[in-house]
């Protein structure tokens, strides 16, 4: 079909109580700064090395080191990569001694990480 057809259709009169009901659904749920946070979080776990990071800390809670010694990354580069996701309020940490532990901040980050990792399964 001719795209322009398409687009022209999109405009029809039969379309626009459609338009006006998404307009009115999506500014009564969500607001522009919600949408825009998550397109914020969307964005610090779209790097695979912040991802690999947050699919380890699924499963427990590391220090830099371990991280380091599993992903096999350089110290610097696992410490910038957590500093971005927990600033993004995706990871937290906590002290103990002279080792900081990181883990996920909350269930919603399980539940979003997770769901992504199982619906990019079942893609071909």
């Amino acid at each position: 079909m001719d795209p322009k057809v398409e687009a022209a259709d999109c405009g029809d009169v039969a379309h626009q109580p459609l338009a006006a009901a998404v307009r009115a659904a999506q500014h009564d749920k969500f607001t522009r700064m919600q949408l825009e946070r998550a397109a914020t979080l969307f964005s610090a776990v779209s790097e695979p090395g912040r991802l690999k990071i947050i699919a380890l800390l699924l499963e427990n809670e590391y220090c830099v080191g371990d991280l380091a010694q599993a992903l096999d990354e350089e110290l610097s580069t696992i410490s910038a990569r957590l500093r971005l996701l927990r600033m993004h309020g995706l990871v937290k940490r906590r002290r103990d001694g002279k080792h900081l532990w990181y883990s996920l901040a909350d269930d919603h980050v399980v539940d979003l990480i997770r769901s992504a990792i199982d619906h990019a399964g079942e893609r071909p």
